[in-house]
């Protein structure tokens, strides 16, 4: 079962629950935007991506935009019926805020 946990969404477990948390984010921020720098991908080890990346268009409890710092880590795993590797788990670090 898929898990995603986010400092800024918190965590959700299951396919139905990270789908209406992502459409409830991008409804609240339809202006979001990462920005990610060229070869910043790295394998943290064989099934687990890991990258920093910069992020403008999410609005601060006042409604002011902001740009944040932070790093994402996607963890795959094999599908053992169909072969294909699937997200098993997605989180989401935010290091730093400015208002903007």
């Amino acid at each position: 079962e898929a898990v995603y946990g986010s400092s800024t969404v918190g965590g959700h477990v299951g396919v139905e629950a990270i789908g209406t948390m992502m459409r409830g984010f991008f409804t609240k921020c339809p202006n979001v935007h990462w920005e990610v720098a060229p070869g910043g991908y790295k394998m943290a080890n064989e099934t687990t991506v890991e990258f920093d990346f910069v992020r403008t268009g999410v609005p601060n409890a006042e409604g002011r935009d902001t740009r944040q710092t932070g790093t994402e880590m996607v963890r795959y795993k094999k599908d053992e019926s169909s072969g294909e590797f699937k997200i098993a788990q997605v989180s989401v670090t935010v290091h730093d805020t400015q208002v903007l």
